[in-house]
């Protein structure tokens, strides 16, 4: 099952004001990718549904659902640190 981002370990107090802005550029940047792929992503990585289900729920097959979740994560990783 893919872990929530709630499933991260503790973080030392003064690294969180780091992680607190990362954060807040993916979630921007989320809100910058096409719809189908920040709902693919929203459902995978913050609800934690397999793509399997993800598929199910949106009417598109497992490829479909894999192929948008990898150009929006590749999107993602371009955020710079």
């Amino acid at each position: 099952k893919t872990p929530h981002y709630t499933d991260v370990p503790d973080i030392p107090e003064e690294q969180m004001q780091d992680y607190s802005e990362i954060m807040g550029r993916v979630m921007r940047e989320l809100e910058d990718l096409p719809e189908r792929q920040r709902q693919i992503v929203r459902l995978r990585y913050l609800k934690g549904l397999s793509v399997k289900e993800i598929a199910a729920l949106i009417h598109r097959d497992c490829f479909t659902v894999r192929s948008n979740c990898g150009a929006a994560i590749k999107k993602l990783r371009k955020i710079k640190r």
